[in-house]
């Protein structure tokens, strides 16, 4: 069986992919008046903010067994680290902050173009993490290439 921190590659994509159409889809729902676009929205964050913190454990297990790294690749994955944990958070406040609205019948108009445009913010922390993400993992590929020529 696959160790959590061999598993990080493969699950990092799902949040990925599903937190950065999360706000198009959102955006779809506010211009085409169907419970359907806002229900598959709301399903999209759900999925998206829970295989986030799963692509984070796994992670955290890849980073503990990095072992010794050169400056410029332990730099690379503190960024990358960072804007993962932005985006995580971002999200997670998002998610939380749109099921206490729909609660109080409170998530449209204004509250809903407010939580668009952080959710279109965290689509920049979500490409820096993805960036660097791959800058640290092709970082250390070219390295164990190197050092087995």
């Amino acid at each position: 069986m696959e160790s959590l921190a061999e598993l990080h590659h493969k699950i990092v994509h799902f949040p990925i992919a599903l937190l950065f159409i999360y706000p198009f889809v959102e955006l779809m729902s506010f211009f085409i008046k169907k419970e359907f676009f806002s229900f598959a929205s709301f399903i999209i964050l759900i999925i998206g903010v829970s295989s986030s913190v799963l692509a984070v454990l796994t992670g955290n297990q890849a980073a503990n067994s990095l072992g010794d790294t050169s400056a410029e690749i332990k730099i690379l994955f503190d960024n990358h680290q960072n804007y993962a944990n932005i985006t995580v958070w971002m999200f997670t406040a998002i998610l939380f902050s749109r099921i206490y609205l729909q609660i109080k019948k409170k998530y449209s108009g204004l509250m809903k173009i407010i939580l668009l445009i952080i959710s279109f913010a965290g689509c920049y922390f979500i490409f820096q993490t993805g960036d660097y993400g791959g800058k640290t993992a092709h970082g250390r590929m070219e390295k164990v290439t190197n050092n087995s020529e």
